[in-house]
């Protein structure tokens, strides 16, 4: 199996209303809802403060705000169809998205690596950017090919291990990497 840990450039700055608005009400939520969360969205402005020195405020067509809870729901909403036309498995929690598949065959690497580029594909059509520095491949399996995936003619970087939802999780997976992984943590804090 391979997986490939994908990253969003500036996922919930990136989202522009108008867009985002249609992609909600493509879920079927209409009438008071969708006027709540206009109503959340239009309006809003912001500017920089440096050093005391203000700018001037600027009105904000794109994003969802961070640290508030309808922040995520509203962007896996805006990338809910992200995986309609791939053959690939693909998870999603707020920006995090993985896309996975047995790759025993070279057939199954063909297939995922064109799944990447649908994803990009994708990506590019609504607005969004995916940060190919840090977006990775683990290889899972003993007799894994590792073949190298691309996005955008930047080639994936391969990692070992990857922090998953707050986890790490590691190409064997097997659970001591985990307890090795703290323990290295807490022997470096208590330094």
């Amino acid at each position: 199996m391979d997986i490939i840990y994908t990253d969003f450039s500036k996922a919930f700055d990136k989202v522009p209303h108008k867009r985002l608005i249609n992609q909600i009400k493509a879920h079927g939520i209409e009438g008071t809802v969708i006027r709540w969360i206009q109503n959340w969205l239009d309006g809003r402005r912001q500017r920089t403060v440096v050093n005391g020195h203000m700018s001037e405020w600027i009105y904000v067509t794109s994003s969802v705000i961070q640290g508030s809870v309808l922040g995520p729901t509203c962007f896996i909403m805006y990338i809910n169809d992200l995986e309609e036309n791939v053959d690939c498995s693909v998870s999603k929690f707020a920006d995090d998205t993985k896309m996975y598949m047995d790759v025993s065959t070279k057939e199954g690497n063909r297939v995922l690596q064109r799944d990447i580029d649908k994803v990009v594909e994708w990506a590019d059509k609504w607005q969004m950017e995916f940060n190919s520095e840090k977006c990775a491949v683990m290889h899972i399996g003993s007799n894994n090919r590792q073949e190298m995936y691309a996005m955008k003619e930047v080639t994936l970087k391969s990692t070992n291990s990857e922090k998953d939802l707050g986890v790490w999780i590691d190409n064997t997976l097997k659970p001591g990497f985990i307890v090795k992984k703290l323990q290295l943590k807490l022997t470096k804090s208590s330094d």
